[in-house]
């Protein structure tokens, strides 16, 4: 059985770091959610694409990572947007916000993601 340690992760947490941003903003993330925004900052571009069978074969012949796609429908908008946040925020488009408000989230979610992230990254 594997063990991860959360507490690795420089997770953006509104109750430490991102108080003044919390508290000025209506949307909340759960911890759960937090712990899919630490999580996403050390997922790749690549983990956003669905692996076609020839990228399977090749991932597991050079040991590469398969995607990371979460089940719940709900927390895998969250880590698809998370992941561009960190890694590629030029890359953001209309789908994707499109994609991230249909599963339920809102722009201030989306505000609050872009701000923790800065913070993080400044930090």
């Amino acid at each position: 059985m594997a063990f991860m340690s959360f507490n690795e992760f420089s997770a953006p947490h509104p109750d430490q770091q991102l108080e003044s941003i919390a508290s000025t903003s209506t949307a909340r993330l759960s911890p759960l959610e937090w712990a899919v925004v630490a999580l996403a900052r050390r997922d790749n571009l690549d983990t956003l694409e669905t692996p076609t069978r020839m990228g399977q074969a090749m991932a597991v012949i050079f040991g590469r990572r398969l995607s990371n796609r979460l089940a719940d429908d709900h927390l895998e908008a969250l880590r698809r947007m998370s992941v561009l946040v960190w890694h590629a925020p030029d890359r953001l488009t209309a789908d994707e916000v499109e994609q991230f408000e249909e599963a339920g989230y809102t722009p201030e979610h989306l505000e609050l993601l872009n701000e923790s992230v800065r913070a993080a990254t400044r930090h």
